[in-house]
């Protein structure tokens, strides 16, 4: 098992996340610096390819904590993490910021993928033997 951490942003937009590589999965949890928490948890398992010539792509399923507003980027970022190291992928995320604007969420979801690339080239480092 292999651990990485990971900091995008700055700021009270910053988001940190911890990727633990297993030997046959992934699991993240992504949040603010100043408010995290578990808002929903993701998780994708990969499928296809389809026989209606539909790309390959990881299945999503998604557990939102009641009160939160976690489950989309959850979703969002399990598929684009799943769909990218082709493996079974847990994502928790936890977004936080008291009155934050339209650019805020923009920019903390900016952060998270950012964060979410940066994890998949530390898993494919890890799974090429690196």
């Amino acid at each position: 098992m292999k651990t990485f951490s990971y900091s995008v942003g700055e700021g009270d937009q910053t988001v940190e996340a911890v990727a633990v590589v297993t030997d046959n999965g992934t699991s993240i949890t992504l949040g603010t610096r100043e408010h995290s928490h578990f808002g929903a948890t993701a998780i994708a398992v990969p499928r296809g390819p389809h026989n209606d010539g539909t790309p390959a792509e990881a299945s999503v399923s998604v557990y939102c904590n009641t009160g939160h507003m976690d489950d989309i980027p959850a979703h969002e970022l399990a598929g684009r993490v799943g769909t990218a190291i082709w493996e079974g992928t847990v994502v928790t995320v936890g977004l936080h910021m008291d009155h934050a604007s339209v650019d805020d969420i923009v920019n903390m979801m900016d952060n998270a993928r950012a964060c979410c690339d940066l994890i998949i080239e530390d898993v494919k480092r890890v799974r090429a033997g690196e």
